[in-house]
């Protein structure tokens, strides 16, 4: 608690100053917000990360192999260093089990674009970020095996180099409509395939169980893991609502690391 009330405090102190403008509290379309900055890490590697809207459920790791190390972007901002067995798992909270609209934000510093690399995977297998060479996948499942990805243009990521991932899911829209992503705050052109035999059925699957960050599963040697040295955060977001470009760009100025 102590970690979500600083941050709540650091918020209001900001907005009574007029200072800094723009901050996450002001969008009731966020659902969770894992805050490094408002997270208290032990013997330089992070154990718990606040979730300071959901302070009941923060991401959480409780086997020591698996704890990714604390870093700092370059302008000062904590993040994740994780070396291909590290991985955190997020409580699915009922604020983010919607089947019909959801969406995620992760900040991700590839150290290489070679492979697979997981950055986001619901254990349901409901939503899922990857990175995949220098593209982004984002996948929905209609049940455990069948569903649809959509695919950035190839170069999308850098080695080294910091990116913003929006990808926000809406069952109401038609066909892969469904499925977009933002990249540094821009819009991307997807191509789409099928995943298993494909379709988007009713929804997504109900929730249940743990997202993982960093990896596919939680174990020493995961599937799909982040590869050594790949950063990830200061900030992860979910969203029960799809943003405007107006709310993308705000976010992607906020705790932007360099």
């Amino acid at each position: 608690m102590a970690g979500l009330e600083r941050a709540r405090r650091y918020a209001d102190k900001r907005k009574r100053r007029g200072r800094g403008g723009f901050t996450p509290y002001q969008l009731s379309k966020i659902s969770g917000w894992l805050r490094l900055a408002a997270s208290t890490a032990v013997s330089s590697e992070w154990q718990t990360v606040v979730d300071v809207l959901n302070g009941a459920a923060p991401m959480a790791q409780t086997d020591a192999d698996r704890y990714p190390a604390v870093g700092a972007a370059a302008n000062g901002l904590p993040t994740m260093v994780l070396d291909a067995s590290d991985v955190m798992l997020w409580p699915l909270s009922p604020s983010r089990t919607s089947t019909t609209k959801l969406g995620i934000w992760i900040w991700y510093k590839p150290a290489t674009v070679a492979g697979f690399q997981t950055l986001y995977f619901d254990t349901t297998r409901r939503l899922v970020i990857y990175a995949n060479g220098s593209t982004v996948q984002a996948r929905a499942y209609r049940d455990a095996f069948n569903g649809r990805t959509g695919t950035t243009p190839a170069s999308t990521l850098t080695a080294g180099a910091w990116h913003s991932i929006y990808y926000p899911y809406d069952f109401a829209q038609t066909g892969d409509d469904k499925i977009k992503l933002w990249v540094n705050a821009a819009a991307q052109s997807l191509s789409y395939a099928d995943d298993g035999a494909g379709g988007y059925g009713s929804g997504l699957q109900a929730a249940a169980g743990s997202a993982c960050v960093g990896a596919e599963t939680d174990s020493d040697t995961p599937t799909r893991p982040v590869a050594n040295g790949g950063l990830i955060g200061p900030n992860i977001f979910a969203f029960n609502d799809n943003l405007t470009q107006a709310e993308i760009d705000a976010l992607h100025g906020f705790e932007r690391p360099t």
